[in-house]
């Protein structure tokens, strides 16, 4: 009779196994694929399409802050003059905001310091006064003095080579024209990919 009993338990304490296993078992298993999943962050094909939108989208804003900068207006006085109309931003907030489409807050601050605010250096003497100053509601750009002025570059993007992906960083290596392979790293933001190196 106790043997009896005792099988019973026994059966009924395997059934309540068996529907626990069956009830969480599943979510365990999908919740695990989902985490593999994005271990490894996105595709070869994904990654490369992020980086090559990333980097044309980088080249005029290279222009702007390290090339020519953008046209201005042929009267004037002192050290800047305004840009004129058909420049591609008129005010400091239109340049930041394409700025910060392109690239990381952190490298976007790093700019933003460098062409909008001026720093000092000790190796040029002190000061290096900003690229671009707003006055009233419209962007003026430096011109007075030697700015140096860093070729543009441009890039085969066939060559995008994926070295690393992750669920928030795509590290690639893409060719330019002169045939120097360039390192570039973008990260998932919370508004998007992100460059976070300069591609000039």
């Amino acid at each position: 009779m106790n043997n009896k009993n005792n099988s019973v338990k026994v059966f009924e304490k395997g059934v309540r196994g068996e529907k626990f296993f069956q009830k969480f078992f599943p979510p365990v298993i999908a919740l695990f694929i989902l985490l593999t999943s994005c271990a490894g962050g996105v595709s070869e094909d994904e990654a490369a399409g992020i980086v090559s939108e990333l980097v044309s989208a980088s080249l005029p804003l290279n222009e702007i802050y390290f090339g020519e900068g953008m046209p201005v207006e042929e009267d004037g006085y002192g050290a800047y003059r305004a840009v004129t109309d058909d420049a591609p931003y008129l005010t400091e907030a239109a340049l930041r905001e394409a700025t910060e489409a392109v690239f990381t807050g952190s490298y976007s601050e790093y700019l933003f310091g460098m062409f909008l605010t001026g720093y000092s250096d000790d190796d040029v003497d002190g000061v290096v006064y900003a690229r671009y100053v707003e006055n009233g509601d419209r962007l003026s750009m430096r011109v007075a003095g030697d700015v140096e002025k860093i070729p543009a570059r441009e890039y085969d993007m066939d060559s995008i080579v994926i070295v690393r992906t992750t669920k928030d960083t795509i590290e690639a290596k893409i060719t330019s024209d002169d045939g120097t392979v360039v390192d570039v790293t973008a990260r998932l933001e919370d508004a998007g990919w992100r460059l976070d190196t300069p591609t000039y």
